[in-house]
């Protein structure tokens, strides 16, 4: 019975197609249609009336409990949404529609579908046509690029110093985030000359000019005072970026504060830069360092594969919130124990933390 009124519904399209067509629509091209689409056709309420087996497998379910039912993708309690109302506006004036829409089988499984929806009309009655073609794979791979994209951007974000496109004539064209006090999208398309101070314009200029006329990286160092006269010192690198003709298009600044490494012995420089390479780089111990305050000052990698934090999510945070509250007090006893011997110049002893982890676990 569902599949002869199947054929009847295919059929009455058919003489519809017609109807508004100068030229026939033949059985065959129906079929190359059907064959190589996802096909659906409702009336003019969205109740379905014919359903090729491409459909049926997208929403894993039978023909037979798909006919006579309302349209999932053409509820109308989806109306109140801005695409629904234009969907239906646009069809109900008698144009045809495209746009992409989203929706779940029987078992659950969603997919997204570029939709386009044409209203055939034979006489009076009004019939829904709707063709779809399934860009689930796309969909995902674009969100996944977006996610992607995303970490990059924060990534980008978070490095300690200023990197910054620029031409040949200092023109900022691409920057990872604020200069100074000025927003990173309002750098775009002013000059690194806008932001240096006299005093260091100079030995900007030459050296910006020098990478385009030498083809090699230039690194110097500058100097500046904040709004409350503090000298603050600047390493700056310039390097060329050649396209595949081995021409410079642009080169790329890096500014770095190194205002606090100032007045610190070459000995003292190099300690500190190995500590922090050793701490940084193992991936199995968990080294966590906390200042006199109990606040997270140091993160290792390590760390965040164990606890789920990433180093800007954690540092500055106070260390108790890697401890299980159940167990607060006597971690922190354990601690101050700890801390205690250190201070009395004694070895502390291994302790035992119940932890926590981002996640709750």
């Amino acid at each position: 019975m569902q599949k002869n009124f199947a054929m009847h519904t295919k059929e009455n399209f058919m003489e519809a197609f017609k109807y508004n067509k100068s030229n026939s629509l033949e059985e065959d091209i129906f079929n190359l249609l059907e064959n190589n689409s996802i096909i659906s056709i409702t009336d003019d309420l969205g109740r379905i009336e014919y359903v090729n087996d491409k459909f049926c497998n997208i929403l894993e379910c039978d023909e037979n409990r798909l006919i006579g039912e309302t349209l999932e993708l053409l509820k109308s309690p989806l109306h109140t949404g801005l695409v629904y109302k234009n969907l239906w506006k646009t069809i109900k004036l008698g144009y045809k529609w495209n746009g992409i829409l989203s929706a779940e089988s029987v078992n659950g499984k969603s997919f997204w579908l570029d939709t386009t929806i044409v209203p055939v009309k034979n006489k009076n009655a009004v019939k829904y046509v709707i063709l779809y073609k399934d860009i689930t794979q796309q969909h995902n791979e674009n969100i996944r690029l977006s996610r992607s994209n995303d970490r990059s951007e924060a990534f980008l974000q978070n490095i300690p110093l200023n990197v910054l496109s620029i031409t040949k004539y200092g023109k900022i064209i691409n920057a990872n985030k604020s200069f100074g006090n000025v927003e990173r999208h309002n750098l775009l398309g002013t000059y690194i000359y806008d932001y240096i101070s006299p005093n260091s314009y100079e030995t900007f200029k030459n050296n910006i000019d020098a990478v385009f006329i030498d083809k090699t990286s230039k690194q110097f160092e500058t100097f500046d005072f904040d709004t409350n006269g503090r000298k603050l010192f600047f390493s700056s690198l310039v390097s060329p970026v050649f396209n595949d003709q081995g021409i410079i298009t642009s080169a790329t600044i890096c500014i770095n504060d190194i205002t606090e490494y100032k007045g610190i012995s070459k000995e003292e420089q190099d300690s500190e830069a190995k500590y922090r390479l050793i701490y940084q780089s193992i991936n199995v111990g968990i080294i966590v360092v906390a200042d006199y305050k109990g606040n997270i000052v140091e993160w290792n990698k390590g760390a965040e594969l164990a606890f789920g934090y990433t180093q800007s999510q954690i540092l500055g945070r106070p260390l108790t919130v890697l401890t299980s509250e159940k167990f607060r007090k006597p971690n922190i006893k354990e601690l101050f124990k700890a801390i205690k011997k250190i201070k009395n110049n004694k070895n502390a002893d291994i302790i035992e933390l119940q932890c926590l982890r981002k996640n709750g676990d």
